[in-house]
């Protein structure tokens, strides 16, 4: 009787290696590619968002410029603020407007009473455009101060503290998204380049050119949508990154020699 083997065949111990060793690859590619579309997008929405600070500090910084003297001398002095760089609006106010606004603090109101509005200045407030440079400001303000008819200039430090911070961070995190892009752009450029002159094998199928991209589209797009859902609004144009990601895996794929 012939001696029955129970042994399997070679190739049917491989296939389901083979098989999870793929899906291992494909997790880990789709965690990559993740990874990648949650890092953009987080810094795509802080940046956002520290431009929004920074717009909503700057429109809450002012200037109060302190004027009295001669009606033609207050018009002079609001003649040269609108003037100045960067100033989106400069808007005059009387001493009764003053009187007004100071009337409405709790702490002010009683010891007010016995003040005559005339000894109050009048006010120039200037508002700033985004082109607003702090750091040339000390040289305005020397300027302004010195004009006839002014008595004064007066700002919010604190706010002033704030535009600088989330200007600098704006321009800090667009500078790194810029690096990142340049980055992102020359191993793009050079992968796709060798992919089309030095390719060793022939062009893909279209099949896994599509899935390709679909993968990693959704990949990146989960990635994404996870940091958007987590830190701040959804921004569309964050989906490219996932085609542009599949393509290069695509090239990167063709430029390795068949074994």
């Amino acid at each position: 009787m012939d001696d029955i083997s129970f042994d399997s065949p070679p190739d049917a111990l491989e296939r389901p290696r083979r098989s999870w060793n793929g899906l291992w690859r494909a997790a880990l590619a789709f965690l990559g590619v993740s990874f990648a579309g949650a890092a953009f997008a987080g810094l795509l929405a802080l940046k956002q968002r520290a431009y929004s600070d920074w717009s909503g500090a700057l429109s809450d910084f002012k200037w109060v410029v302190l004027v009295s003297g001669e009606p033609l001398q207050i018009d002079e002095v609001g003649r040269s603020l609108k003037e100045l760089d960067a100033v989106a609006g400069v808007v005059y106010k009387t001493p009764q407007d003053m009187m007004t606004r100071l009337s409405s603090e709790p702490l002010l109101a009683k010891q007010l009473d016995a003040i005559d509005p005339a000894q109050l200045p009048g006010s120039w407030l200037v508002e700033w455009t985004p082109e607003f440079d702090a750091s040339k400001m000390g040289d305005t303000l020397d300027e302004i101060r010195r004009m006839p008819g002014v008595v004064d200039v007066a700002f919010d430090t604190r706010q002033l503290d704030k535009v600088r911070v989330f200007r600098l961070m704006w321009l800090d995190l667009r500078l790194v998204l810029s690096i990142l892009a340049a980055i992102g752009t020359l191993i793009a450029v050079l992968l796709f380049g060798r992919f089309l002159f030095f390719r060793p094998g022939p062009l893909p199928e279209a099949a896994r050119v599509w899935a390709l991209l679909i993968f990693s589209t959704v990949a990146w797009a989960a990635g994404a949508g996870v940091v958007a859902a987590l830190v701040g609004p959804f921004s569309w144009h964050v989906l490219w990154g996932g085609p542009i990601v599949g393509l290069t895996r695509l090239a990167w794929a063709g430029t390795r020699r068949p074994a």
